[in-house]
Parts: structure tokens; sequence; C-alpha cells
């Protein structure tokens, strides 16, 4: 199999931002986060596909995170894949506890990448 070039790679956005969010870097709009993923894709010449956005919803409520649950679905169970990396302002946008790790994980294997592009 020959490995795609970076540049022709598809691109989606996952935001969260939680109820209990109150200061700091983590405060970041859902639209602000957008911006910023977009602006990043952009910039590494990839193809933006769409935004998954979860507003006001705690990392640890994975039953409400209605756009996760789209987003994590596409990524592993439909062929072809509508998506090759999944941008975030911070790891801790999908989330902080195993429950975050265990999801990640299942998204590399099933051949997403996760991408960072702030800090946290």
């Amino acid at each position: 199999m020959t490995a795609q070039p970076i540049a022709s790679l598809r691109a989606v956005c996952y935001t969260r931002k939680s109820t209990t969010d109150t200061g700091g870097e983590g405060t970041k709009s859902v639209e602000r986060q957008v911006r910023e993923a977009t602006e990043y894709i952009s910039s590494r010449g990839w193809e933006f596909v769409e935004p998954f956005v979860d507003n006001e919803i705690s990392a640890i409520d994975w039953h409400k995170r209605i756009a996760w649950n789209r987003l994590f679905t596409a990524a592993t169970t439909q062929r072809p894949r509508p998506f090759d990396v999944v941008v975030v302002w911070a790891q801790d946008r999908i989330g902080w506890d195993a429950q975050g790790l265990v999801a990640i994980t299942d998204l590399e294997q099933a051949g997403v990448a996760l991408w960072a592009y702030g800090t946290g």
C-alpha cells in the first residue's frame, strides 16, 4: 500500500467547550476553536471536511456528546472513511479520563490521525 501524501489528507475538527470551563485557555469558545482549527488545517494544505461541535457539554458526559459520537462512528465504521485526520485544540477536548484515551486509541487503530494545534 502506498502512503497518502500529507497534502492530500482530509481533515475534520472536533471542538468542545464544557459548561464548567471558567477561565484560562480552556474557555475558548467552540467558534474560536473551529476558526483556529480550520486555519491550522489550511496551513497544512489539507482539505477541510467539516466541524464536529459539542458546546456546553462536559467531557464526562459521553452520551450527550452528539457530535463526538457522529465523528467516532464515521471514523470507525464508514468505508471509505470520510476523513483521515481529526484536529483538536488539545487532546482534552476529546477527554481526559480513561475513556478518552481508549477513544483516541480506537481512532488511531481505525487509521485516523489525531493532531492538536494548541496546548493542554
